[in-house]
């Protein structure tokens, strides 16, 4: 199976909610700039995890504060953190 690295766009939203935080991304092709759906997004270490929508869209919600990594994978593609 072939293997390609996840080439996206993506816009990156964070606001805080009493001590905690979400993340907003939307997530695109680089080539194509077609929008990505099914893509999984998680914390790594944490059970956060969201898919993105018809329209690209990836919300994780009550996020901990502090430095978190944000782990991006597709079917197809190589996993992105």
């Amino acid at each position: 199976m072939i293997k390609y690295i996840l080439p996206i766009v993506a816009t990156f939203f964070s606001t805080n909610i009493s001590a905690q935080s979400s993340f907003k991304i939307i997530v695109r092709d680089n080539t194509k700039n077609e929008i990505l759906i099914d893509v999984t997004a998680f914390i790594k270490g944490k059970v956060i995890t969201a898919v993105s929508d018809s329209s690209g869209q990836i919300i994780l919600r009550n996020i901990p504060n502090g430095k978190q990594t944000i782990v991006l994978a597709f079917v197809g593609f190589e996993t992105l953190e």
